[in-house]
């Protein structure tokens, strides 16, 4: 989960100045001149994510990646789901967002059998995510 620090924005006194602070920072950093002309549609965006990728010490690669994922590292820490670390009281889980919904008998395939592995005695247990707290799938 990409986590970015809150940086202020460029000073900038209008969207072509951003665009040539943008092309001339791109080029520096080895950005291929195809990939900048589609970036440079989103110039202030574009900007920010050569900006990240150079203050993390990176390639050119990381900052094309986050203008592709439509990250914006000037906004600020960018979340794509539920924190799976946070503290979890569910009734249903217990806590560890998954519940079991089936139980089945292993299979014992031709493979296994060749290669003389056993399928184990034991019934292998079936996970869902928590329908109560669980991420959507």
């Amino acid at each position: 989960m990409p986590e970015y620090e809150a940086a202020a924005p460029p000073e900038l006194s209008s969207d072509a100045e951003t665009e040539q602070r943008f092309r001339d920072r791109a080029q520096a950093f080895g950005i291929e001149q195809r990939t900048i002309e589609r970036m440079a549609l989103s110039p202030s965006r574009a900007l920010a994510c050569v900006e990240e990728a150079r203050r993390r010490g990176t390639g050119p690669g990381l900052a094309v990646h986050m203008f592709d994922a439509g990250d914006d590292p000037s906004q600020g820490r960018k979340v794509r789901g539920p924190n799976l670390y946070a503290e979890s009281s569910c009734m249903e889980c217990g806590g560890d967002r998954f519940v079991v919904v089936d139980t089945r008998a292993p299979v014992q395939s031709a493979w296994m059998t060749e290669h003389k592995i056993t399928a184990s005695a034991d019934e292998i247990e079936v996970y869902a995510p928590c329908p109560a707290c669980g991420a959507e799938v």
